[in-house]
């Protein structure tokens, strides 16, 4: 992986890219890698889905770390292997947007009664 992963290094500085994106899409493709025990280029679509799905279902991760992952996967290959990125074969997860806690009347009694002053209030 080391000369892929160079040229992957390369293709981000020329475009900017911040040193902590790089150390944290280089660390994502080396542990996609090691998750199949074989260089990325002889890896596909397949298996990028099978990666994803690990991540979510198997690992249970949060879905800024997924959607980390997903970009530095289509980083890798749409910019330095040339590939095409079939975005409707491999789609982005969605976020799982929670719903905000809402306060019974009681807790919000209980809120306002624990300050004391009353500009707190």
């Amino acid at each position: 992986m080391g000369q892929l992963r160079d040229q992957m290094v390369m293709e981000m500085k020329l475009r900017n890219y911040s040193d902590k994106t790089i150390e944290d899409y280089t660390r994502h493709i080396v542990w996609y890698t090691k998750y199949f025990g074989c260089s990325p280029t002889e890896l596909g679509e397949t298996e990028i889905k099978q990666y994803l799905h690990h991540l979510i279902v198997d690992r249970k991760l949060s879905w800024s770390y997924v959607n980390v992952s997903y970009s530095a996967l289509q980083f890798l290959y749409e910019k330095t292997l040339k590939r095409r990125w079939n975005v409707a074969k491999i789609p982005r997860p969605k976020s799982g947007l929670k719903l905000p806690e809402i306060l019974s009347d009681k807790e919000l009694v209980r809120l306002f009664d624990a300050t004391n002053n009353f500009k707190h209030r």
